[in-house]
This record gives structure tokens, sequence and C-alpha cells, in this order.
């Protein structure tokens, strides 16, 4: 797939499987298919030690919205490259993120609350 598909703009848990689902759709026009669950189960592995984000109340009025997705992703993310290391199995990019807010984000992406 050749799409920006990371986004920016779902903070806490919470809708970002939707907004994929509907990049996909919408953006690259692919259908996408969705076993039954008696084929496509999982199970979620608790850890002892892993505290689960909270849900975020906005991200349904965010989903709901319809925003722009070509604003919204790696590409228009604001961030500063500290350094790249490439091993035999994966790359590790090591980068330091803006502080951009909340708001600003909305703001940017013409996200009204």
């Amino acid at each position: 797939m050749n799409d920006d598909r990371v986004d920016q703009v779902y903070w806490g848990w919470g809708q970002e499987d939707d907004d994929m689902y509907n990049r996909v759709l919408r953006k690259l026009q692919k259908v996408v298919t969705r076993y039954s669950n008696e084929v496509a189960r999982y199970k979620v592995v608790r850890t002892f030690n892993h505290t689960a984000a909270n849900p975020n109340p906005d991200n349904g009025k965010i989903f709901k919205s319809n925003y722009n997705y070509s604003l919204d992703g790696l590409n228009t993310m604001n961030y500063t490259l500290n350094n790249i290391l490439f091993y035999k199995l994966f790359t590790l990019i090591n980068v330091t993120l803006s502080r951009e807010s909340r708001e600003q984000i909305y703001t940017r992406l013409n996200i009204t609350m």
C-alpha cells in the first residue's frame, strides 16, 4: 500500500483501527475482507505490569468528523530525526516529536469539537 496510514489525531485508546479501515476504503479504494468469528478470532493476552491506555472521549467525535486524511500522518508530523541504526532484522529510527498540543493538531487538521 502506498499511503501515509499513521494517524496523529487519536490520543488514548479507541477508533484508530476504524480510522485505518476508512483510509483503506476511501483513499486507496480497496476492499477489506473480514472473516467470520469462527475463522478469525483472537484473545488479548494480559501481562502483569501492563497498563492499558484510557479511552479518549473525543475519538468518536473525530472519527465522525470525516477530517481530511491527507493532512494527517507521518508525512505531516513534526519531528526531529536523531539517528538511524540498521540491524539485520529491523531498522531503529530515533526521533524527537514536537510538542504540538491536541488543540493545535485539531486546528491544523480542521477538526472542530
